[in-house]
């Protein structure tokens, strides 16, 4: 096995790094899932389209991911998060 480069370290470093930060932005978000979960009622529903819908848990995770994500990378003008879809689960 050939012994690991600084440049190699470096890098692996940056990766830790960055799967840390998105890592603790995904827990602090789960915890609020977590909370939200059985507790949505239809005031709390909007449909963005047919079958389409997005809760007010939804919206809190997406601000908790955004600021986190912007604290640790001030400098990105855009961060774009793709939601999965569990909106279901919250509604049933």
């Amino acid at each position: 096995m050939k012994p690991v480069t600084v440049k190699e370290k470096i890098v692996i470093s940056r990766k830790n790094s960055f799967i840390n930060i998105f890592e603790n932005a995904a827990r602090e978000a789960g915890k609020e899932l977590i909370n939200d979960f059985g507790k949505i009622d239809n005031s709390q529903v909007k449909s963005k389209d047919v079958g389409d819908f997005v809760t007010t848990a939804d919206i809190k995770t997406e601000k908790i991911l955004l600021e986190i994500l912007q604290q640790s990378y001030p400098r990105s003008k855009r961060l774009v998060i793709q939601h999965c879809c569990g909106c279901s689960k919250f509604l049933v």
